[in-house]
């Protein structure tokens, strides 16, 4: 009787991208980490694979997730750190502004992120979204599967003028800071474990960090 193959299902999500600093027209947010799925990978009883889950970034892209053995390696890479400009990644992190702006609002479930765009005939500094890798970023590529790897919210230095910070897409991603004379309001860290991308920073003393990635394996067959 012939025995039947051992086979897994493997899903990665990459560390997250952290965000740097600005003092001026406030930074994007970060990519969430990028989403891979593999399915049905062989295997046997006994086989050790190494896992290692991407770390998220601090003013850095975020960190390759991987499961590997001898036979096969397997990845999925972070998102990208945020700038001035929106950041790449799974999900992509939102435009940034100042003045009279509404920040960039970071993407979900594989999308771009959101431009900036001005209040009413306004000026102002228009940051565009970063890319997000145009697939779902649910786990195992399942519409029922949990979401991950948003995309970061863009900053925002309003200096008493109408406007709003970009909030973090979901499945993890960080909301940017607001940056007011009156008081500032921190931006946050990406999740951990979702891949999520750090909010965008802007006057800050510190930088926003990603949220760690997560690898998942499923078996059954």
């Amino acid at each position: 009787m012939l025995q039947k193959p051992y086979k897994i299902d493997v899903f990665l999500v990459g560390g997250g991208g952290g965000s740097g600093q600005d003092y001026t027209d406030g930074y994007s947010g970060a990519g969430g980490g990028y989403t891979q799925t593999y399915k049905s990978i062989p295997t046997s009883p006994g086989t050790q694979w190494n896992v290692l889950v991407g770390a998220g970034g601090d003013n850095s892209n975020g960190a390759t997730s991987s499961f590997s053995n001898g036979g096969g390696n397997y990845t999925a890479s972070g998102g990208n750190r945020s700038g001035q400009y929106g950041a790449n990644g799974g999900s992509g992190g939102g435009g940034a502004g100042q003045y009279s702006i509404y920040a960039g609002n970071g993407g979900s479930d594989g999308s771009k992120g959101e431009d900036a765009r001005k209040v009413g005939t306004a000026t102002g500094v228009i940051k565009t979204g970063g890319a997000g890798q145009g697939t779902t970023t649910r786990a195992f590529g399942e519409s029922n599967g949990t979401l991950y790897a948003g995309g970061g919210g863009g900053s925002w230095s309003p200096s008493g003028h109408t406007g709003a910070v970009g909030q973090g897409g979901a499945g993890g991603g960080g909301r940017g800071r607001n940056n007011d004379n009156s008081g500032n309001i921190d931006g946050t860290n990406g999740t951990p474990n979702t891949g999520g991308g750090s909010g965008g920073f802007s006057g800050a003393k510190v930088n926003g960090q990603g949220g760690s990635g997560i690898v998942i394996v499923r078996w059954g067959y």
